[in-house]
């Protein structure tokens, strides 16, 4: 009766659930496993209308359960008697890819830096973008917020830009091996350089010393004379050149003798 009256289903209130009492001990409201069960629908609904809504479609390998093993009859049969066949044969034939406007100048703008760089609207830039990369028309659409791509034509665009990332980080590191290994050979020049001079400057020395030990000594008759011009007083002012080792001195002015005073007489002896 209390249920009744209350408006709550047949069949008593739900394990854990009370009715509230008013001041005089009377219930006042009841909350059944119907009405809660309500509740609970509703907040999924409002949650599932909050998200994107995706499928996920479970396939069943093989028929004996095992791990790692599957069955290429049973997976077909599978995905035929689903329809994900012409679910993705109608996908194809339209757009399935769509990315929006900033992404796709972000992340294709190398493709074409002009045409991503031009002034207007972030939707003529991308069409300009598009234009540029030599998609067929009827193969994307720009709308208001989104690019939309036709099949196979997001995965051309991906390999473009990864081919091109590619060749610029090859040109990057060649350039970049390039200048150190010419500094490294600038480096290994400079060092070859000093030395060779080194070598050579004591190659040279060597070969003075030997130069200056094989050189021949003047006879002994040109030692006498080569003595006496060392001591010759000229008359001129000019100082005559030093004689050559290698050839005689010119006969040098001898000057004339200056006869000798006689030596004086010794005192006579003092007588004592």
């Amino acid at each position: 009766r209390r249920e009744r009256r209350a408006g709550g289903p047949p069949g008593g209130p739900a394990g854990g659930d009370t009715p509230s009492r008013g001041p005089k001990g009377k219930a006042t409201q009841f909350v059944g496993v119907a009405a809660s069960f309500c509740d609970a629908l509703a907040q999924l609904l409002a949650l599932l209308e909050r998200t994107q809504t995706s499928f996920v479609r479970c396939v069943k390998p093989n028929e004996l359960r095992a791990p790692r093993r599957v069955d290429p009859e049973l997976v077909s049969r599978q995905l035929a008697c689903a329809g994900l066949g012409d679910a993705v044969r109608v996908s194809r034939g339209g757009f399935p890819s769509r990315v929006l406007l900033g992404d796709f100048l972000d992340r294709f703008a190398l493709l074409a830096p002009e045409a991503a760089a031009s002034a207007g609207s972030p939707r003529a830039r991308c069409a300009a973008l598009c234009a540029a990369a030599g998609l067929d028309p009827s193969a994307y659409k720009v709308g208001i917020s989104r690019v939309f791509l036709a099949a196979n034509v997001l995965a051309t665009l991906e390999r473009v830009r990864h081919t091109r990332l590619m060749r610029a980080s090859a040109a990057l590191q060649a350039t970049w091996r390039g200048r150190s290994r010419r500094l490294e050979f600038q480096r290994m020049r400079w060092a070859s350089t000093r030395v060779q001079s080194s070598e050579r400057r004591r190659r040279a020395a060597a070969d003075a010393r030997a130069l200056r030990a094989a050189r021949p000594v003047p006879p002994p008759e040109m030692a006498a004379p080569l003595e006496s011009v060392r001591h010759v007083v000229f008359a001129s002012a000019e100082e005559p050149p030093l004689p050559s080792p290698l050839r005689p001195p010119k006969a040098a002015a001898v000057p004339a003798a200056v006869p000798e005073e006689p030596a004086p007489e010794p005192a006579p002896p003092v007588p004592a």
